[in-house]
């Protein structure tokens, strides 16, 4: 039929103009050397770059240690601050994935410290991902009320800090629990 030998012509016609394949210029780097999978060797220079990180504001440097330690135990890459204008700047241009606070890290009250509206006042859509840790002498350990009414996941009294590792991860699971299914 005509319009079949029309349509096959048409085909013909569009193979022949489809653009040949690049010939690359003899200078071109090589393709990289992939003979490392068939060892299964990964190795310790390629950079990770799923680690999640915790920014770390307490001044106490035992609480510190504590905290960094635990942290470090379940794979977070910790980040130091020394003020609240170094801890703004970090959260700009960085996402952690948690945010440990001590309530006196400002020398006043909590109420008045900068990064903790920083983080109450942050949009959800971002805030929702960090796991927001505060610690000071005022806070009663694992009181999910007490986290609630400070906008944070978790609260520690600082006497506890040397229990910091088990209370962290008791934390992070009810925090999963929560919002691990809308996450």
């Amino acid at each position: 039929t005509g319009d079949e030998d029309q349509a096959a012509a048409g085909i013909v016609a569009a193979v022949q103009k489809r653009p040949q394949p690049v010939q690359l210029p003899p200078e071109a780097p090589k393709p990289p050397d992939l003979g490392w999978l068939s060892s299964g060797v990964y190795s310790e220079r390629e950079a990770v770059e799923n680690v999640p990180h915790v920014l770390i504001m307490i001044g106490d440097e035992e609480i510190t240690t504590q905290a960094a330690m635990a942290f470090g135990e379940m794979g977070y890459q910790p980040t130091y601050a020394r003020s609240a204008e170094e801890a703004i700047g970090k959260m700009q241009f960085m996402n952690f994935e948690a945010v440990v606070l001590h309530s006196r890290f400002e020398g006043g009250k909590l109420e008045d410290s900068t990064v903790h509206q920083h983080l109450r006042e942050m949009a959800m859509s971002r805030r929702r991902y960090i796991l927001y840790v505060l610690i000071g002498p005022e806070f009663r350990t694992l009181y999910d009320l007490e986290a609630l009414a400070n906008s944070a996941n978790l609260v520690v009294n600082e006497s506890d800090a040397s229990h910091f590792s088990i209370i962290l991860k008791r934390g992070m699971n009810e925090y999963q629990e929560l919002f691990g299914p809308y996450l």
